[in-house]
């Protein structure tokens, strides 16, 4: 939920489609890239699942929950200056 409400607030402000600069992420195994938020959304879910912490529906179930988040927070809180 934490990675999805963050990705998708992002999402937001740049949509989910290719960034012009790609998102890099870096971790234990290496740097990736990612074209766009939404294989980023993506990326968190199959390495949840590859690492074997998570099955895909609960992972899944997690984005979405961190959508919901996103979208809560915006209308909620976000105002324009």
């Amino acid at each position: 939920m934490v990675s999805g409400s963050g990705l998708y607030a992002l999402a937001h402000l740049f949509g989910l489609g290719e960034l012009s600069t790609p998102l890099m992420g870096t971790g234990g195994c290496g740097t990736i890239e990612y074209a766009s938020l939404e294989d980023a959304i993506d990326g968190v879910i199959n390495g949840r699942v590859w690492g074997g912490m998570h099955f895909r529906g609960s992972s899944e179930v997690g984005a979405e929950a961190g959508r919901q988040i996103a979208r809560y927070v915006r209308r909620n809180f976000l105002r324009r200056l």
